[in-house]
């Protein structure tokens, strides 16, 4: 029966052989050398001298002896060269070089509008955390508002893309992407986080906050945001995006929560009212 070969080829050529045929005589060869780290060894003595380039553009210049390493930080599509002495000279790959980080361009967007960009990137949509529950009782607490939900991904903008930023309790949407307001003690959906129910006075603790990771995209990582908080002094979850309000059960008015996206803390005693929640937030980054 056959069998299935089980050693996959290296996609890359590890190594290329290039000859001097007469000493301090310039020489040039179209290689294909992909951005790495590579060793230059030769037999025949003295020096060799690499000129790099990608079409017309000078990458950068080799110039030492045999064993010496070279780091090209940009793919290579031809060479130039020459050597003290006549022979060959070998360019092994010995480690390719890790990507370089993208650092884009942020924007945010806090109200209705038409895009004007023209770009793919990758976007982050918040709907509106909503407002803290007024307290109830002597010394007992309303509920903590919600967060809204988050969510994002993959974007082309066509130069006339209308986002539509929530309020406070609203809906945010970016073509396909909807990340919908809290509704009182509900978190918005997707990935919006419950507010806490009322408590006495030493009622629940800390809210928690939304993640703002998306799945599949990790690297969206601008911050969170969370719901109220509904005890005592107790302050709401998330940072970076926005962060619920402090809640308050023991006779006041429920801190407002900041940023984008965060529910209010709740009131304390009768009569007393929740915190503000915040509207809703749009990031890009192209």
């Amino acid at each position: 029966m056959p069998f299935t070969d089980p050693i996959v080829p290296n996609p890359l050529p590890t190594a290329f052989a290039l000859n001097s045929t007469s000493a301090n005589t310039l020489y040039e060869n179209a290689v294909d050398l992909a951005a790495g780290v590579y060793t230059v060894t030769f037999t025949m003595g003295g020096t060799v001298n690499i000129d790099f380039y990608s079409g017309n553009n000078y990458l950068g210049n080799f110039s030492g002896t045999t064993g010496q390493q070279y780091n090209l930080s940009t793919a290579a599509t031809n060479i130039k060269y020459w050597t003290s002495n006549s022979g060959t000279f070998v360019l092994t790959l010995a480690a390719l070089l890790p990507p370089a980080p993208i650092t884009g361009t942020l924007y945010t967007y806090t109200f209705t509008q038409t895009i004007s960009l023209v770009a793919d990137g990758y976007c982050v949509v918040v709907g509106g955390g909503a407002n803290g529950g007024s307290g109830s009782g002597t010394l007992g607490s309303g509920y903590s508002g919600g967060s809204g939900g988050i969510t994002g991904g993959r974007i082309t903008l066509t130069g006339n893309t209308l986002v539509t930023v929530g309020g406070i309790g609203g809906t945010t949407t970016l073509g396909s992407y909807s990340a919908t307001g809290a509704s009182g003690q509900t978190g918005g959906s997707p990935n919006g986080v419950n507010g806490l129910a009322g408590g006495g006075f030493n009622g629940a603790g800390l809210a928690t906050s939304s993640a703002a990771t998306i799945t599949g995209f990790s690297f969206l990582t601008l911050g969170s945001t969370g719901s109220g908080g509904n005890a005592n002094g107790n302050p709401g979850g998330g940072s970076g995006i926005g962060t619920g309000g402090t809640g308050n059960n023991g006779g006041g008015s429920g801190g407002n929560a900041s940023g984008y996206g965060a529910g209010g803390g709740s009131g304390g005693g009768s009569g007393n009212p929740g915190g503000l929640g915040t509207p809703g937030v749009c990031y890009i980054v192209v």
